[in-house]
């Protein structure tokens, strides 16, 4: 049962994005509507994110440099806003992710959910057999994954903040794949990529990395009914891991999704050139499967579910908009 009303104020941040659309939707099918969106109204405009609020239902959205926070009356702040690019140098990262999460959103509102990263963990493979615990040491590898770990040290500083009305909640998310992912460019994920190559003129060679990489991927929907789920029940103020709990291996995931799309291909294996890569990723859910982790739907449905997206109105229809 939800510890919010229906009427309550809630701020997005990043709702225009992709994990903060599916987030908006989420809460309108479980009947909010009060929501507030704060974005990069530049970003936003640039990169034709602003289709993915198309058919959503909130009441404002504002540029998240004119944003004064000592007049937020939010119940709640659900922060999926800020710098994703891993390869974005520490100056951005720093006053989008850092500054801004530290200053702006922590000491607002009663409640707040924030994504972090499973970035934090690095590029060793999890010691425990059902993954990353959020326990284990963090060992960011660049300034994204960085200014992931500080919001998470700042967050569980704050924990106390819990007997005094106020919950601050990190999500560390894995692979999240799915509807939306368009306007993510460099950093949509290996499917999105794959399929968008396969039914454009590109050549039909898929060129995936050598040796064994696994990761942990979960599809959007379910990330965004978890962030939901954290915002409106309620749950202790923390870090939570917000993955499926199974890795993947690139070459049967693709070749899974790519039967199903009944698309033509050949597969070549190339070295990979990317330092600090993250060959094998596994986030152990058992914590949040106490609190919020909703009924996972199999690795099948879930791509079966994206494929009559991307099939039908799917992200790769609007690659020849003009903004």
């Amino acid at each position: 049962m939800s510890v919010l009303k229906i009427t309550s104020k809630i701020l997005v941040t990043g709702g225009a994005g992709f994990i903060g659309s599916a987030v908006i939707r989420q809460l309108n099918i479980d009947g909010y509507q009060n929501i507030h969106i704060l974005e990069d109204l530049q970003e936003v405009h640039s990169s034709g994110s602003w289709r993915n609020l198309a058919g959503l239902n909130f009441q404002s959205i504002n540029d998240f440099r004119n944003y004064d926070a000592s007049r937020e009356d939010a119940k709640v702040i659900i922060h999926m806003g800020g710098c994703s690019r891993t390869s974005a140098g520490f100056k951005e990262v720093h006053m989008k992710n850092m500054q801004f999460t530290l200053d702006k959103i922590f000491p607002q509102a009663a409640k707040v959910v924030y994504a972090s990263s499973t970035s934090v963990y690095g590029n060793k493979p999890p010691v425990h057999a059902n993954g990353y615990k959020e326990t284990d040491p963090m060992q960011p590898r660049n300034p994204y994954a960085l200014s992931k770990s500080m919001m998470d040290m700042a967050a569980t500083r704050r924990q106390l903040d819990r007997n005094r009305g106020r919950d601050i909640i990190g999500l560390r998310f894995s692979n999240v794949y799915g509807p939306g992912e368009y306007y993510k460019g460099e950093q949509a994920s290996l499917l999105f990529s794959v399929f968008k190559q396969l039914t454009t003129a590109c050549p039909n060679t898929i060129q995936l990395f050598e040796g064994d990489n696994l990761r942990d991927f979960i599809y959007v929907k379910t990330a965004a009914d978890m962030v939901v789920r954290a915002a409106l029940k309620d749950v202790p103020s923390g870090i939570y891991n917000a993955g499926s709990g199974v890795a993947t291996d690139f070459v049967d995931l693709v070749t899974t999704f790519l039967r199903k799309a009944n698309l033509d291909y050949k597969l070549e294996r190339k070295s990979n050139p990317i330092k600090g890569y993250q060959t094998h990723t596994l986030l152990d859910m058992d914590r949040a499967r106490g609190f919020f982790l909703p009924s996972m739907y199999s690795l099948e449905d879930d791509l079966d579910d994206y494929l009559k997206y991307l099939s039908k109105d799917g992200d790769h229809k609007h690659a020849g908009d003009v903004v």
